[in-house]
């Protein structure tokens, strides 16, 4: 099993879902139900925190590297995505 977690202040709940880069020999499926999601709102706006587990499967035998999983971000201050 993956786990992909982010967390922090701004709009957590329009973040899609974090997937897994494809990786040789190795397919990802999501587990049902454990999108989780854990967002309060405050004075400073929505905060928390957002998960996404999926269940690997290996089709050769060996070491494999997940690599982090990407996450487009806001710079305001470049006033750019990245």
């Amino acid at each position: 099993m993956v786990t992909f977690e982010v967390s922090g202040v701004g709009n957590l709940l329009d973040l899609p879902a974090i997937e897994p880069p494809a990786v040789p020999n190795l397919s990802f499926e999501p587990l049902p139900g454990k999108d989780d999601q854990q967002v309060d709102f405050g004075e400073q706006g929505p905060r928390g925190k957002r998960r996404w587990q999926y269940l690997v499967t290996a089709s050769a035998a060996g070491t494999h590297v997940i690599p982090a999983g990407k996450l487009p971000a806001f710079d305001p201050d470049a006033k750019r995505y990245y």
